[in-house]
C-alpha cells in the first residue's frame, strides 16, 4: 500500500512487533537489516526516526535499528532517546564531559543509549540533539535520534534539518494514508530513506 501511494519511500517488512530487544524472529531481523544496509549505502550518520502511528513505540524499534547498524558497520552505534528515560534497569551511565546534555548508557558492547538529562522546553530538545549529532560521529559509526517528541511539539522541521536521512515508522495495514504522505512531503528527497512496516500478519 505504501509503496504504490508514495513510491519514492521503499518499505521494508519487520513483522510481528519485536519484542524490547532481541528480534528472534527472521522476519524482524530481515526488515531492520534491510533498512540498516540502505541506510550505509545512502552514506547517513546521523539518522531520524519518524512515526507515523501513535501507537508505536519507537525506543525499542530503534533499538533494533542501532543494532544492526552496529552488526554491519563493526563499529558501536548509539539511540538517542526522544525524553529522558527511567535510570533504574539501565546499565550505570558512562563519565561525559560535564556540558553534556544526555547520559551514555552502555546496554551491549556495540550498543549505546544517550538518555537525555530533563529539558521542558522546543529549545532545549532541539539543543540536546544538536550536541548529540556534533559529538557523537567521534564516537559513534552512526546515531539514530528518535524524532518523535519532536512531531509532539510541532518542531520536526528542525529536528529534520539536523539529520542526514530519516526512515519513517508505520504499522502494517493501519497506518493512515495522509499522516504518511504529510510526514513524506516533509522530507527533503535526499534524506528520504524508506518506511519499517511493523506488525501485521507474515
Amino acid at each position: 500500500m505504501m509503496e504504490a501511494v508514495y513510491p519514492r519511500l521503499p518499505s521494508f517488512a519487520a513483522r510481528p512487533d519485536p519484542a524490547p530487544l532481541a528480534p528472534n524472529d527472521p522476519a524482524v531481523r530481515l526488515g531492520f537489516i534491510t533498512a540498516a544496509r540502505r541506510i550505509r549505502h545512502h552514506g547517513s550518520v546521523i539518522v531520524g526516526l519518524l512515526s507515523t502511528s501513535p501507537d508505536l513505540v519507537i525506543l525499542p524499534l530503534g533499538l533494533h535499528l542501532a543494532r544492526s547498524l552496529a552488526e554491519m558497520a563493526h563499529q558501536p552505534v548509539a539511540l538517542l532517546a526522544a525524553t529522558p528515560q527511567p535510570t533504574q534497569g539501565l546499565p550505570q551511565s558512562m563519565p561525559d564531559e560535564a556540558d553534556v546534555l544526555y547520559t551514555t548508557h552502555w546496554l551491549e558492547p556495540a550498543l549505546a543509549l544517550l538518555n537525555p538529562r530533563p529539558g521542558d522546553t522546543p529549545a532545549a530538545a532541539l539543543n540536546i540533539l544538536t550536541q548529540a549529532s556534533a559529538r557523537s560521529p567521534q564516537r559513534f559509526a552512526h546515531l539514530v535520534a528518535d524524532l518523535s517528541h519532536f512531531t509532539a511539539i510541532g518542531d520536526h522541521l528542525g529536528a529534520i534539518e539536523q539529520v542526514d536521512g530519516v526512515v519513517l515508522l508505520a504499522r502494517a495495514g493501519a497506518t493512515d494514508e495522509s499522516l504518511l504522505l504529510g510526514l513524506a512531503a516533509d522530507l527533503p528527497p535526499h534524506r528520504q530513506l524508506g518506511v519499517i512496516l511493523v506488525g501485521g500478519s507474515t
